[in-house]
């Protein structure tokens, strides 16, 4: 009997330090860490998976739960696989990091960026990017139209760190949501598209040029054209009913 009751002990220490409780739902995917909040959402945390492009896109969705947190504590205080490390142990360095529409919350204490030399591309709800970013060298791009909010609420320390994107993509339904934001100079192509949107009872049909859907964009051809008239590129997502 003792020696039943040394055993339960020792595990619930070591559920205790690791954060592990009981029926906790698991989800296991190939390029994030990730834990569940609740039955809808879900936190990512570091990358599992380098890609030689040296661009991460965090995904709107895992499993079917909605990406809306970013960096999350392991257990115990740990920050664990909530920090975000930009440097893979094959030597891939990630130059550039997207953030969806869908983040409400950045943990903070567990999503430090373990590189300064990166560019952050984030359209989520406002709030304190600086929790992101560990190095002033950090360069920080926000939806124009949301600029001065983002602004507002961002650490004094990193105020010559947040810019204005000037490209956008809309999901075209649901008042046009912003799906990923991007930054190109004059003459660039879009070197990164974003992953294929998802929605239920409709096909994805390209990112075309305004939202009626006339002229797609063409990603080998195509270039960053901008005037003092036009200052952004928006890009509308087409669907078609399945």
């Amino acid at each position: 009997m003792k020696r039943l009751f040394a055993v339960l002990t020792c595990f619930t220490l070591v559920c205790c330090l690791t954060g592990c409780s009981l029926g906790e739902k698991k989800v296991i995917d190939e390029n994030f860490f990730c834990k569940v909040i609740d039955e809808n959402n879900i936190a990512v945390g570091n990358v599992k998976t380098y890609p030689q492009s040296g661009a991460v896109f965090i995904p709107e969705q895992i499993e079917g739960y909605t990406v809306s947190q970013i960096g999350f504590s392991s257990g115990f205080g740990f920050g664990g696989n909530g920090y975000f490390h930009t440097s893979g142990e094959n030597g891939t360095i990630i130059e550039r990091c997207y953030f969806p529409h869908t983040i409400k919350e950045v943990c903070n204490g567990y999503m430090h960026l373990t590189s300064g030399d990166l560019k952050i591309f984030y359209c989520g709800e406002v709030v304190d990017l600086g929790i992101l970013a560990t190095e002033r060298d950090t360069i920080i791009y926000v939806p124009a139209e949301h600029y001065e909010a983002f602004e507002n609420v961002l650490s004094e320390y990193y105020h010559g760190s947040l810019l204005k994107a000037n490209v956008s993509y809309h999901l075209n339904y649901d008042e046009n949501n912003e799906y990923y934001i991007d930054y190109y100079e004059n003459g660039e192509k879009i070197a990164y598209i974003p992953p294929i949107p998802q929605r239920d009872g409709y096909t994805f049909g390209g990112w075309f040029k305004e939202a009626d859907c006339i002229d797609q964009w063409d990603f080998e051809e195509d270039t960053i054209l901008l005037t003092e008239e036009q200052t952004d590129i928006k890009l509308y997502a087409k669907w078609t009913t399945l």
